[in-house]
């Protein structure tokens, strides 16, 4: 949590590319957001909201335009999880305000915060926010969902396997690292999407050396190589992961929605994924196999009107290729 002024002018309005971010299709909307709001002093977006599953850059997005704004302008940056009433007067009155992780902020704090939302955009005062998930599927009343979802609402995905591979190459150039294409692939194709696990594999791959052979690679990186085939345990931990839960609570009785929905997921993929009948996946929940043709039906109807659901089915998906 930090805040800055300064009276200096507003910084350049020329494109703005973020200290070690790497543009790929699955973060170029985000990131062209990001730098509409470097850019304003003034700002239509109310308010900004990116999301998606760890590692796929939010942060990095969020602390390179604090940086940037910081320098000449008062910024507000803060953890959802940390909000207490001390902050609410900075937040009011700062130019660019930063909360991350907004899915922790506390349940006796959306009031204020929804508040806070409608003073800031009465004043076109702009604001970043960041979470594991779109506005629908927040565990949050209605009257703070719906402020978000007014705003520009811009999903991040884990990187597919040819973004995976750009980002392995463009590392290692950036590095001055010389690695065996046919080993750049391997890897990209066996890493999970993920920003930070993708910069451990380049840590790998620079140790390997410009004349290392798919062997090697083979030897450095065991745990990539097999993947391994889908099963009701993988495919729970998977989803429980992405939403930041556990998985004995996604298996559990809680009906609450931030359970609900990542429950009805695995129940979904588990019928996409695997050979096991409705009563088997429903045993394994500890419920009748209704319940699970009931969550495949949801997901089903979800699919056609949320345009974020796909890309967040086949991230999970990409775990078992």
């Amino acid at each position: 949590m930090r805040a800055m002024a300064a009276d200096n002018p507003t910084p350049s309005r020329a494109a703005w590319q973020p200290p070690r971010f790497v543009p790929l299709p699955e973060n170029r909307s985000a990131l062209a957001a990001v730098r509409r709001l470097a850019a304003a002093r003034s700002c239509a977006l109310h308010p900004l909201l990116l999301h998606g599953p760890p590692g796929v850059g939010k942060s990095h997005l969020a602390g390179a335009l604090h940086e940037r704004v910081a320098a000449v302008h008062l910024c507000f940056r803060v953890d959802a999880a940390d909000w207490t009433l001390d902050e609410l007067a900075e937040a009011r009155r700062c130019e660019l305000l930063i909360v991350e992780d907004l899915h922790h902020l506390p349940l006796h704090a959306v009031d204020e915060f929804a508040a806070l939302l409608d003073h800031r955009q009465a004043r076109r005062l702009p604001t970043l926010i960041t979470a594991n998930r779109g506005p629908a599927h927040l565990p949050f009343p209605a009257r703070l969902t719906n402020r978000l979802a007014g705003g520009l609402v811009v999903g991040m995905e884990m990187l597919s396997r040819p973004s995976r591979r750009r980002f392995l190459s463009r590392e290692l150039r950036r590095r001055g690292r010389t690695v065996d294409a046919d080993i750049v692939k391997w890897v990209a194709e066996r890493t999970p999407g993920s920003g930070r696990q993708l910069l451990a594999a380049v840590h790998r791959l620079e140790a390997l050396g410009p004349n290392a052979r798919l062997e090697a690679a083979r030897e450095a990186f065991p745990s990539v190589r097999d993947r391994g085939t889908p099963t009701l345990d993988r495919i729970t931990r998977q989803v429980s992961e992405h939403f930041q839960v556990k998985p004995r609570q996604v298996r559990g009785p809680d009906r609450s929605p931030q359970l609900l929905w990542p429950r009805q997921l695995s129940m979904y993929l588990a019928r996409q994924l695997t050979s096991l009948s409705l009563e088997q996946i429903g045993q394994y929940f500890e419920r009748d196999p209704s319940t699970v043709r009931h969550a495949c039906q949801k997901v089903e109807e979800a699919l056609s009107r949320e345009p974020e659901l796909p890309g967040v089915l086949r991230q999970l998906q990409s775990a078992f290729e």
